[in-house]
């Protein structure tokens, strides 16, 4: 897995398909933990553009296995202010 890279937060309106708006955020990884490269912007992002209701989804950029063979897994976890959350 790479050092850095990049994912599309995007906020859906209540039983949206579509993201009402989306945005491009930066992360960094260390070790195996990967945080946001800037967190306060993101943080502004969602203040200012989150609603009532809203769910937010996120996406990774592509990004290569460094060339390993067989199945490669990723698994992932959210923390806010240490609390894994589901």
């Amino acid at each position: 897995m790479p050092t850095s890279g990049a994912l599309t937060m995007s906020l859906y309106s209540n039983g949206a398909t579509l993201p009402r708006v989306s945005a491009l955020h930066a992360w960094t990884r260390s070790g195996s933990q990967v945080t946001f490269s800037n967190p306060s912007t993101v943080n502004a992002w969602i203040t200012q553009n989150a609603q009532p209701g809203d769910t937010l989804k996120w996406r990774t950029s592509a990004f290569g296995d460094g060339g390993a063979l067989g199945t490669q897994t990723v698994s992932a976890a959210q923390f806010y202010s240490g609390e894994e959350q589901s």
